[in-house]
């Protein structure tokens, strides 16, 4: 197991001790990392590590204007800055509040303890930000001219892990991603997954280090892939919103109460983009245009009909 610690034996100690229940997280849509291991560090209500860890100010810039920061140049650019948690190190004496038991492939029990910040822990978002802040700023006061518009980017253009920027020609963008690519390495980071909009600027990056594309012609794609909530084709450079199956087959159901019901929590939106739409289904659950004594699987009332499927 990486970025932990094992621990031969239980040591009695005067230290704070705490075990992390964990659980695998599986995402099956991502291209890397489908399992991540996240730590519950809640359990125990009043007396859980979370209860006792503050979560700090909001450093995050608003994910609304980083949308907008993306898509305010020609060249837009989309990375990855890959394992940011566990590229932090916790202090020695905090990491006993870490441990947590693991049960080894022979059926014993072992006891690890992280190095690392882990997923789970309230502070974690803080601790990860201030840290790569911090890098970016040293490396800022010793060279402003080599590294102000990359931190510039760094700290605007950077919603937790996703970074979302532009530029206005590919010179530009190819010129921002080596400096990126640079600063952040002095700091042990490691930035992939790099999708655009603009072919000749995939053209100069290892494809290890590219998202999920595709080569036609000689030309490099980048796939569809999220951002922000959103979804973003670079090769028609657009941006849309993921329905679900049941929402894109809604005009094959029988519009009741309960395929209202289903079909607008279902909708995810961020940014509240199509939330006017999706309000107007909602309307209809305690409107008048429902029967009061209708089932929740008896039809809607005609004029919910019309309203329902012009929506």
């Amino acid at each position: 197991i990486t970025l932990a610690q094992a621990l031969k034996e239980i040591e009695e100690s005067d230290k704070e001790i705490d075990y992390l229940p964990h659980c695998p997280v599986y995402d099956t849509t991502r291209s890397t990392t489908k399992c991540r291991v996240t730590f519950d560090g809640s359990q125990g209500k009043d007396n859980s590590l979370n209860s006792c860890l503050l979560a700090g100010p909001k450093m995050q810039v608003d994910s609304v204007q980083t949308l907008i920061n993306f898509r305010c140049h020609p060249v837009a650019i989309m990375a990855d800055l890959s394992k940011v948690f566990l590229s932090c190190s916790v202090n020695e004496e905090d990491r006993d509040l870490l441990r947590w038991l693991h049960r080894e492939e022979n059926g014993e029990i072992s006891i690890y303890r992280l190095t690392n910040v882990g997923f789970g822990n309230k502070d974690s978002p803080l601790l990860s930000d201030a840290i790569l802040r911090y890098h970016c700023d040293k490396f800022l006061n010793q060279n402003p001219r080599k590294w102000e518009d990359a931190v510039k980017v760094l700290q605007n253009d950077r919603y937790v892990d996703d970074l979302c920027t532009g530029m206005k020609n590919t010179s530009q963008a190819i010129k921002i991603r080596e400096a990126i690519h640079t600063l952040l390495a002095l700091g042990n980071f490691t930035v992939g997954k790099w999708a655009s909009n603009d072919s000749k600027f995939l053209k100069t990056i290892p494809t290890s280090s590219l998202a999920p594309h595709e080569n036609l012609d000689g030309q490099i794609f980048s796939n569809h892939t999220k951002v922000l909530g959103l979804t973003w084709d670079p090769k028609l450079d657009t941006l849309g919103i993921k329905l679900p199956q049941i929402a894109v087959e809604a005009h094959k159901l029988p519009i009741t109460k309960r395929t209202i019901a289903r079909i607008c929590p279902a909708i995810y939106d961020l940014h509240g983009f199509v939330y006017p739409f999706v309000l107007k289904g909602k309307l209809l659950l305690p409107s008048d245009l429902l029967s009061t004594n209708c089932r929740f699987f008896g039809k809607v009332l005609s004029d919910g009909n019309k309203i329902f499927i012009r929506v």
